[in-house]
């Protein structure tokens, strides 16, 4: 009860003591939320965000195997920034098909369009050195 009246006091520790980070159910306290700060840049580059998440979630992982029953629930999120580079993955990827799937239909419109191989082939290097250049390989 104490630590329910806390949590509605208004003073300047307001923000520690909201309802999200404690949560009450009639008098039981039911769960606590520790806000903390990791070091990683937000939408940071793809591998430091999975090397940042792996050690959050082996540092839940830890409480979990040190913590007594009931109270091994303990997870990590951290909003977007988690899912950022799960869809980063899909951009890299979709990048990539499209790229190959672009070449082969343009390599064979060039070819039906000149019927001559050889030209269609020059043609096809000089575009992909060109995207090559303009996505920076």
């Amino acid at each position: 009860p104490k630590l329910k009246e806390w949590s509605k006091l208004k003073h300047s520790m307001a923000e520690y003591k909201s309802d999200t980070l404690l949560g009450f159910i009639g008098d039981d306290l039911r769960y606590v939320m520790v806000d903390a700060q990791a070091d990683t840049l937000i939408l940071g580059p793809r591998q430091v965000m999975i090397d940042s998440f792996n050690d959050w979630d082996d540092f839940a992982s830890q409480l979990n195997a040190e913590s007594k029953e009931g109270l091994d629930q303990c997870f990590q999120v951290a909003g977007l920034s988690w899912l950022w580079f799960v869809s980063e993955k899909a951009f890299v990827h979709n990048a990539i098909l499209g790229l190959i799937v672009s070449s082969c239909a343009s390599y064979l419109i060039l070819i039906l369009s000149t019927m001559n191989i050889v030209l269609a082939s020059y043609a096809m290097l000089s575009i992909v050195g060109i995207v090559a250049s303009v996505i920076a390989i």
